[in-house]
């Protein structure tokens, strides 16, 4: 039995996310008769994913409200779990997140990272001059003994901008699966038909350059509405975009909820469009497929690793060219359906138990 510890970073940090998911499903699938005893080490955590169903072993007090910065959050459970490490005698500690400083361990402890992506160091613009991600990013990658990337694209990214050996990096793909009840099934306006995008929007999510390509192309403004899951309501920047773009306010439309929710508005879209300049994973792609949505997508970064044979792929640069392959999706049955059969294929390359299982060989061979 390996001992391996989860550390407190994303836990603090997200309600709900991306990194928090993928570490909830690791620690399920470790818990669902794995030779790993697994233990989250979060004194005081703020996701929603762990609760008295799911039996992870969590170390911690769940904060309903802290007014306290993420920041601050975060360096109290360091010197807090500092307390409690040792107690716990791992034999892995997988950091969840990037921390300047590592934790006061057992001699023999191996620390484990994962990389999502480089979106800090590809796209520095998007941020603050004085966000530290970068710092501490480069001092977790050092104390590492070894690292997880979520797709060969991160890997590539990671020797291209870091000085780590090669053998230093494993690859291990998410998986996908939205939470959604299987007793309830929402009801959502009736918006048909309907292109999708799903998620943040801004910087490298490319949301303007997807306005312009629809607005542009009047095959698609003219007979679809496009539908935005999450991100929050659009910014005054998006509203002034829209107004220079001319475009109706019926034709947009912002909607919210949980993956019950989204599954149903990933059921009932035309397509699901996915402009993306950059991603270390993606799956949101895999989501649309599940679901027998077909994709049209960049074809830049980790994108075609995913999606391989399963979408119909455009320039994220190039507002023509992205219009354009939407439309041939929209107006090709032969070739929507052809995607949708592509997709069922493809999701059989992703799972968060093959993930998991990867996962716990990296631990292994660490050890060994």
């Amino acid at each position: 039995m390996i001992k391996v510890i989860l550390d407190h970073q994303i836990f603090g940090w997200q309600k709900y996310g991306g990194i928090s998911r993928y570490f909830y499903e690791l620690a399920t699938k470790f818990n669902s008769g794995s030779d790993i005893s697994l233990d989250i080490l979060a004194p005081r955590y703020i996701t929603r994913y762990f609760n008295e169903e799911n039996l992870i072993n969590t170390h911690g007090q769940f904060l309903e409200k802290t007014s306290l910065h993420p920041r601050i959050l975060r360096t109290m459970n360091y010197f807090l779990a500092n307390i409690k490490v040792r107690d716990l005698e791992p034999q892995i500690i997988h950091e969840t997140y990037f921390a300047a400083m590592g934790y006061l361990k057992p001699k023999k402890t191996k620390t484990i990272l994962t990389v999502y992506d480089l979106i800090h160091e590809k796209f520095p613009e998007n941020f603050s001059k004085y966000d530290p991600t970068i710092y501490e990013k480069k001092l977790a990658i050092q104390r590492a003994d070894h690292i997880l990337a979520i797709s060969h694209n991160t890997k590539a990214d990671l020797l291209e901008f870091y000085d780590i050996p090669e053998e230093k990096i494993t690859v291990t793909h998410l998986g996908f699966d939205l939470l959604a009840s299987h007793h309830i099934t929402p009801v959502i306006p009736e918006i048909s038909p309907y292109i999708l995008f799903v998620g943040n929007r801004g910087g490298h999510k490319n949301f303007s350059k997807l306005l312009i390509a629809y607005q542009n192309n009047k095959a698609l403004s003219n007979n679809y509405k496009l539908v935005c899951f999450g991100g929050g309501q659009f910014t005054e920047d998006e509203h002034n975009l829209m107004k220079s773009l001319c475009i109706s306010n019926n034709s947009l439309v912002q909607v919210s909820g949980d993956d019950g929710v989204l599954s149903q508005y990933y059921q009932k879209a035309s397509v699901f469009v996915y402009p993306s300049e950059y991603e270390g994973f993606g799956i949101p792609p895999l989501e649309a497929m599940n679901y027998s949505c077909p994709v049209v997508c960049s074809n830049v970064s980790s994108i075609p690793e995913i999606v391989g044979q399963a979408g119909h792929y455009f320039n994220p640069l190039d507002t023509d060219d992205i219009g354009k392959k939407i439309e041939d999706v929209l107006f090709d049955k032969q070739l929507s359906d052809q995607l949708i059969s592509n997709g069922q294929d493809r999701l059989t390359q992703f799972s968060w138990e093959r993930c998991a299982t990867e996962t716990i060989s990296v631990y292994k061979k660490v050890l060994s």
